[in-house]
């Protein structure tokens, strides 16, 4: 049975609940709870470096505010629209091309933001401490492309780069366990959000070779 207009219309913060869900579980599992395990044929949406599958995460933000929903419920062009309503930009991808098309963006469109709100999620428990000791290798340089935050920008990029579990943290299913300063690669911003490209790790030798190509 397909949704009414009223209730196909999730707030903005549903999907951002809903992309949060995203990074915590996993494009596969994603999919699985939210699609049935079948994945996109051609639309995601991208938000902040990281493809999302459109049909799925707007089931997933419904669930997230309305009810639980499969993407069954309702048809791609439908969710598509909603989300661009909300002011997310969604790219089209054809499976086995590289080439991604742009929506069409309206540069005076304006929508309302800055109301506080509180909202209560899970998060993964990380450790400072094991961050900074890995911090503590020289040089300070991104482990895939040499990058040198202090090279770059002087005194104001003295001591940063961004720190990747090589296994992400979700693997361990909620539970606490170790973490050794091997267990982390040093990334510049970049290559950190390439490997997390579409919900899943690129290891650090593939993005080389990425990289390299």
């Amino acid at each position: 049975m397909e949704l009414s207009v009223e209730e196909s219309r999730p707030r903005r913060s549903w999907v951002e609940d809903a992309m949060s869900e995203f990074r915590v579980i996993g494009h596969d599992a994603f999919l699985d709870k939210y699609a049935k395990g079948t994945p996109p044929r051609w639309v995601y949406l991208v938000h902040e470096g990281i493809e999302y599958p459109a049909k799925a995460l707007w089931a997933a933000a419904l669930s997230h505010g309305v009810t639980p929903t499969t993407t069954r419920g309702f048809k791609t062009g439908q969710g598509r629209a909603e989300l661009e309503r909300l002011g997310f930009i969604v790219f089209t991808e054809r499976p086995g091309s590289d080439i991604i098309r742009e929506a069409q963006v309206d540069l005076d469109q304006m929508e309302s933001e800055g109301e506080r709100h509180i909202r209560e999620i899970g998060v993964l428990k990380r450790s400072a401490a094991i961050v900074a000791a890995a911090k503590r290798r020289s040089p300070l340089k991104c482990e895939v492309c040499d990058f040198d935050f202090e090279q770059t920008y002087g005194e104001l990029g003295r001591g940063y780069i961004e720190c990747h579990h090589i296994e992400p943290l979700n693997y361990r299913g909620g539970n606490s366990a170790p973490t050794r300063v091997g267990d982390l690669a040093l990334l510049c911003a970049n290559c950190h959000r390439m490997a997390h490209r579409k919900g899943q790790v690129v290891a650090v030798e593939d993005l080389r070779k990425h990289l390299r190509k």
